[in-house]
């Protein structure tokens, strides 16, 4: 497990941030606590044995018609996985943020595009 821990970390540190597409949303974006509790189990590990790190996670959402929807997406994102960190002891040091479809990785150019860029990631605060 801590060669997984490794592997987070290190790509966190490179990239500054790391998509968590192992989270699982339904479609109005609450978060699916039983099918993340694995991804959970692994953010909660990475923020108890890194307690120096500043870290923040960031919803982007570009599948849906507008912007507003987007955001109201990404806010249920970022409500639930706040609750369900809370409930592991670890939300307290990170911060949480709806981006909806505002900058994300990639322009959306394509539905598919869209799909892929439209995750939670874990960014580091720099």
């Amino acid at each position: 497990a801590k060669k997984d821990a490794d592997v987070f970390l290190t790509y966190l540190q490179r990239f500054g941030y790391f998509p968590l597409y192992a989270l699982r949303f339904s479609d109005d974006g609450t978060l699916d606590d039983g099918a993340s509790s694995p991804e959970l189990a692994r953010i909660a590990k990475l923020i108890a044995a890194n307690p120096q790190l500043q870290i923040r996670f960031v919803a982007h959402e570009l599948t849906h018609p507008s912007a507003q929807e987007n955001l109201g997406v990404a806010q249920k994102k970022i409500a639930t996985l706040r609750d369900a960190l809370s409930r592991r002891g670890v939300a307290a040091k990170a911060g949480f943020v709806a981006a909806g479809q505002e900058h994300p990785h990639r322009a959306g150019t394509s539905p598919l595009i869209r799909a892929m860029y439209s995750s939670v990631d874990l960014e580091l605060r720099r």
